[in-house]
């Protein structure tokens, strides 16, 4: 792990920033933006508030590449494999640190940075496919107290393997978007838009490595599959779930749209910020079972903007999922599926113990409105609601963040559009 290092280069930054910036030189993000000069999508990273051209880079020969970044996806790049990756890290902080041989001046940082507020954000990834889990004991135990009543009990398998649906890699969308409020099928006998539409906090893991079809990739491989992570949400109609959901599980409810951030957090830069995953009792089979299985340390949040007020309604942290994500990775693959790079897997709703730690609209409110700070009530969203998910890593002196993951409700469409 590079934490000593990264620690040093903090204090030598030619791009000055605060302590409790969420962009710094240890983390190193890697996104697709629109560079607004030449009005074309380049993969990109970002320091503080400046966005750096990494197609730019590469022109001018300060990144050994071929044709890797002046692309509209950073799928290319992910192909080149954990040690291509460490050398573009090693090389931007080289060039972005003080008192280097190989850092920037100030006139060729004005060429290749450009301030963020600037940068339109694109897609991140070319997303082949999508498969969302439900891997947090407390979401799961919380959902079941709401079906069942206070002795409701969790599904038998959760506890025995990560439970996932695959969804639509077509209708995943970068933050800053609309999302239609979705009409379905609502009860027997009954169309219409849905009025129990809800947000789900996660964290997507993003593949970085491909195995052969009939392959598995075993745990203690699992982590060299991986790439890095987002911020997800799975947004979700809960009334269109409850009626299609027997017996196959989701599927209009949830395939509407899916938003995540425009940063994807390397796994090298979380490397100092693994955490034990909570005891799994009973032991998992042995293709699931490590000792050193990890999750994150990671501080999310989740806030709501009504048009009059915006809020923080819940708190959670990654560190209390009960399946980790390389035991989601090994055990999409056991049969012998193949991933492929830039597929997403999401974590599943990320849920803590305490009351304000529920990772879902419908869960914090149990079935009763929230009363927020203004006085209005909610207990599903609103057209003109704001959703935005955060997420940050404290480490000694500095902060990894995830930057935001934000999506505007906007009312269903006119009948006339259906039928």
């Amino acid at each position: 792990m590079e934490t000593t290092k990264q620690l040093t280069l903090r204090f030598a930054s030619i791009i000055p920033y605060e302590e409790s910036d969420p962009f710094p030189l240890e983390n190193i993000p890697f996104g697709v933006f629109v560079n607004p000069n030449e009005q074309e999508a380049h993969c990109c990273t970002r320091v503080s508030s400046f966005v750096i051209d990494l197609a730019l880079l590469e022109n001018d020969r300060l990144i050994e590449a071929d044709n890797v970044f002046r692309i509209s996806s950073l799928n290319r790049f992910i192909s080149k494999g954990k040690d291509y990756w460490l050398y573009v890290r090693k090389t931007l902080q080289q060039l972005l640190t003080r008192d280097n041989p190989n850092s920037l001046t100030p006139e060729q940082l004005a060429k290749y940075a450009f301030n963020s507020s600037d940068a339109k954000m694109h897609l991140p990834l070319k997303i082949g496919h999508f498969t969302d889990f439900s891997s947090s004991k407390n979401h799961a135990q919380n959902i079941a107290v709401m079906f069942k009543g206070k002795d409701g009990s969790l599904h038998n398998n959760f506890v025995h393997m990560p439970i996932a649906y695959h969804s639509r890699a077509s209708s995943i969308v970068v933050s800053g978007g609309q999302i239609r409020r979705p009409k379905g099928q609502l009860r027997m006998g009954e169309w219409g838009a849905t009025d129990k539409l809800d947000f789900e906090l996660e964290i997507g893991t993003i593949i970085g490595n491909a195995n052969k079809l009939g392959h598995p990739v075993k745990l203690q491989q699992a982590e060299d599959y991986i790439f890095g992570y987002t911020l997800l949400n799975d947004w979700s109609s809960r009334d269109i779930l409850l009626w299609e959901n027997v017996p196959l599980g989701p599927f209009n409810s949830k395939n509407f749209c899916t938003t995540i951030s425009p940063w994807i957090i390397t796994a090298i830069a979380l490397s100092p910020f693994k955490h034990p995953l909570p005891p799994q009792d009973p032991q998992p089979l042995p293709y699931l079972h490590s000792p050193s299985n990890f999750t994150y340390h990671i501080d999310l949040s989740v806030s709501l903007s009504t048009g009059k007020t915006e809020q923080t309604i819940l708190t959670s942290n990654f560190k209390n999922m009960y399946w980790s994500p390389t035991q989601q990775l090994t055990h999409h693959t056991v049969t012998g599926c193949n991933l492929q790079i830039g597929d997403i897997l999401g974590s599943g709703t990320v849920s803590g113990k305490g009351p304000r730690e529920c990772g879902s609209l419908f869960e914090l409110s149990g079935g009763e409105s929230i009363v927020l700070e203004n006085g209005e009530e909610r207990k599903f969203l609103h057209d003109g609601d704001i959703v935005t998910l955060r997420g940050q890593c404290k480490g000694e002196g500095y902060v990894i963040g995830f930057g935001e993951c934000t999506g505007t409700v906007i009312p269903a469409l006119d009948n006339s559009e259906y039928y």
